[in-house]
């Protein structure tokens, strides 16, 4: 498409098989209302060349969605239905208030690393959370008290305005490719950076395979940098 189309009040874009990878144009809503659902369903993947809020469903059938420098956002009332591959590598999910609050970054870079952010308690004021996948090691890392940690970390990022009350519990799915031979998986630990310091917190191993352990790390309040690795005092 040459010239962007006249959409009315709700528009769903499908990018399906077409044997190259995909740039975005001006089939793509650029309104932060109109974008309904979003399918990505092509083996090449597609990149944004624009930013693109999700009102309804972001569905992940098969390719990468590669963000780059621009912002892909789920509305507050939005969702994302995964079959495989993943959002590369910064998502946007806005934060309701309420209770029993819960939201999915399904992040990758190749491999796929999702986590997702349970509030324990109420949000009580409503913004966003910027969910980023940092794919190389954390410039602090020397001073974190961890070992074997992997060449890259996640970044959360809340808007300004978000506040809840109690805490939250962070779930992630960890590729053990990316961990270094004689990586302890049942005694990881999360490292969190924030103000130029490091906190260790003990996570707590829900399952493991050949390829991923899934940890929770529970009790958090602030939210900066993560990275998981063993204590340097012992594995």
């Amino acid at each position: 498409i040459d010239a962007a189309p006249t959409f009315g009040s709700s528009a769903n874009v499908t990018y399906a098989q077409n044997g190259s990878a995909i740039t975005t144009g001006a089939e793509l809503p650029t309104s932060t209302t109109v974008l309904n659902n979003l399918t990505i369903n092509t083996s090449n993947g597609v990149t944004l060349n624009a930013n693109a809020s999700v009102n309804g469903t972001l569905t992940l059938t098969s390719g990468a969605l590669a963000v780059g420098n621009k912002t892909l956002t789920v509305k507050s009332g939005g969702s994302v239905s995964r079959a495989s591959d993943y959002v590369a590598s910064s998502l946007v999910r806005e934060i309701p208030t309420g209770a029993g609050i819960e939201k999915e970054f399904d992040l990758g870079f190749n491999p796929y690393v999702p986590f997702t952010i349970a509030f324990n308690g109420t949000v009580t004021n409503a913004d966003t959370l910027t969910g980023t996948i940092q794919t190389v090691p954390h410039a602090q890392i020397g001073s974190s008290g961890l070992i074997n940690t992997p060449d890259f970390y996640t970044q959360i990022d809340p808007g300004a305005a978000l506040t809840f009350t109690s805490t939250y519990t962070l779930t992630m799915t960890l590729p053990k490719s990316e961990y270094a031979a004689g990586t302890n998986f049942s005694a990881l630990k999360l490292g969190l950076y924030h103000n130029g310091a490091w906190t260790k917190y003990d996570a707590t191993t829900l399952e493991q395979d050949a390829s991923t352990v899934t940890v929770r790390v529970t009790g958090l309040t602030g939210f900066s940098n993560f990275v998981f690795g063993n204590d340097v005092g012992g594995i």
